[in-house]
């Protein structure tokens, strides 16, 4: 559980770094999400930190946006394959995959 701990602590690290970074250079976009989420994190009662799923779950996974576009990402679920197509579509790319999935993103707005 150490090295989840540090882990955790690293990637923390660098979120801030990065979050620097777009503060002072805002043509910088920032996403931050993960591609599954693995749950089950439980304490004992010896306050031993262990895991009750060895696999993933079907839960959602937060995804946290800074910089222009980020309302794309404000208080919803979508789909994460949509992310992509919505960063290739800040872009300028319009050819990059069912532009439909998209489109339905940016009307529930």
């Amino acid at each position: 559980m150490e090295k989840t701990f540090s882990a955790v602590v690293r990637f923390n690290q660098v979120i801030a770094l990065v979050m620097e970074h777009a503060f002072y250079n805002p043509d910088t976009f920032v996403i931050i999400t993960a591609d599954h989420e693995t749950g089950g994190l439980s304490r004992d009662e010896k306050g031993e930190f262990y895991y009750t799923r060895t696999s993933h779950s079907g839960a959602d996974v937060p995804v946290f946006a800074y910089g222009m576009n980020a309302e794309l990402f404000d208080n919803r679920t979508i789909e994460n394959t949509q992310i992509p197509k919505a960063i290739a579509h800040m872009m300028g790319v319009t050819d990059f995959g069912n532009n439909d999935e998209f489109t339905s993103l940016l009307k529930h707005k």
